[in-house]
């Protein structure tokens, strides 16, 4: 047992973890400790291989509680205050697995326990539009099996239900719970061999797409050409009813923002003086008004002339403190918004009436893509005028990293003018 002030250590320090490599237990210890135990002298690996497979290939039983209970002691040692971590190991390796049954993390959590402390973990920081997503409509999906058990018998009976009703909510959940189990099994709350909700969301299908059933075409791109763009807008123009979305599309196109950060920016959010616009804020219809973006807390997005301009004149007009305002000065209805672009159906008589885009591709005139592919028409048109991806990305609230692999990899051959485009 090694015993050097230098080499004291607290909480600070990471868990020691249970690792496989190759199918066979090992540990894994905190770089900050192993730095320690360095600058004291100390050779010390990050890594060390317990030499027994995580399912013993004899009896099928799981080594996973004995190699828990190892590193829980280890744990014990580094955390306590007069350092009584042994570097050597061997007050560790020689615990038999039948004197340790009683201090192996608990095993009999269930769906629901697991679900609730992932998201604990999990949401702080996120959007409001996520948490609500996670909270709700996954939760509600997993709340049938909350007191089942984390195992394959349940893993295969939630299988069999979502397989019968495909949606992208049942899909996510599975996925998110798979998660959830992994991250359980990293933080040692559960004990178990081998996650049983591996595999399972791949099965799933998300549902079908609402575009491809109306329209019957794929939707092969990510952006919108100029003129596919300015025919959008001016359709809007032109039709009695949809005219009032007009702008709000337009403004989609030119600054690429988001749906929701379009629907809450007010024009104390339009900084003329700066020349700025400032997106902290997004807008989700069952959320509610929240603070932050997708990605971060606030982006500053510079305005152009032309955009200054014309933001002047909607303000000129303005008799409400939403830039972009709906029924009664309230906020845009994100539904209403999305009908007048796809298509609205009547209940009462069962028929239904397109959307100005749904119009245009049933027309031929333009390949049908969502609304959402305003903000990719954005970003491609930057690509195409040589930005770099890192200012684009500061501008549009993405990684740089997305921007290269998601929109560059799919990019139209398009012929898109200087801004401003209209």
């Amino acid at each position: 047992m090694v015993k050097n002030a230098s080499t004291k250590t607290t909480r600070t320090f990471n868990k020691v973890k249970v690792t496989t490599d190759k199918g066979v237990l090992r540990l894994q210890f905190p770089t900050k400790l192993v730095k320690a135990l360095a600058g004291a002298g100390i050779k010390f690996s990050r890594y060390k291989s317990l030499g027994r497979r995580e399912i013993d290939p004899d009896t099928g039983i799981s080594n996973r509680p004995w190699a828990i209970a190892i590193a829980s002691r280890i744990q014990a040692d580094i955390d306590h205050p007069d350092n009584l971590f042994d570097p050597t190991l061997a007050k560790y390796l020689d615990v038999k697995l039948d004197a340790i049954v009683e201090t192996t993390v608990p095993k009999s959590f269930t769906v629901g326990q697991v679900w609730e402390s992932f998201l604990e973990y999990h949401l702080p920081g996120k959007s409001a539009a996520t948490k609500y997503r996670y909270q709700k409509d996954c939760g509600s999906k997993i709340k049938p099996f909350w007191d089942s058990s984390i195992n394959r018998e349940t893993a295969n009976d939630m299988r069999a239900v979502f397989l019968e009703k495909p949606c992208s909510a049942n899909k996510l959940a599975m996925q998110l719970l798979k998660k959830a189990v992994d991250w359980a099994i990293d933080e040692e709350k559960i004990s178990i061999a081998k996650n049983p909700f591996n595999g399972i969301a791949e099965n799933l299908k998300g549902g079908e797409k609402r575009v491809n059933k109306v329209t019957g075409l794929p939707s092969d791109y990510v952006a919108f050409t100029q003129d596919e763009a300015k025919m959008i807008l001016d359709a809007y123009l032109t039709c009695s009813i949809n005219r009032k979305y007009h702008d709000f599309f337009k403004f989609k196109f030119l600054t690429g923002c988001r749906t929701g950060e379009a629907i809450a920016l007010t024009w104390d959010d339009v900084k003329f003086k700066e020349r700025v616009i400032l997106f902290d804020k997004t807008y989700h219809p069952r959320a509610g008004l929240s603070k932050g973006t997708k990605t971060e807390d606030s982006r500053v997005f510079p305005m152009n002339s032309y955009l200054v301009d014309w933001l002047q004149a909607l303000k000129s007009e303005a008799n409400t403190s939403i830039v972009f305002s709906g029924n009664k000065s309230k906020y845009l209805s994100r539904s209403s918004i999305n009908t007048s672009w796809n298509q609205d159906f009547n209940e009462a008589n069962k028929k239904s009436k397109d959307g100005i885009v749904i119009s245009l591709a049933k027309q031929g005139k333009l390949q049908y893509l969502s609304p959402y592919n305003t903000r990719h028409t954005f970003i491609n048109c930057c690509i195409d005028r040589d930005i770099d991806t890192i200012t684009i990305a500061d501008w549009c609230g993405n990684s740089d990293n997305v921007i290269e692999q998601v929109y560059r990899s799919r990019k139209r051959d398009v012929d898109i003018e200087l801004l401003p485009w209209f």
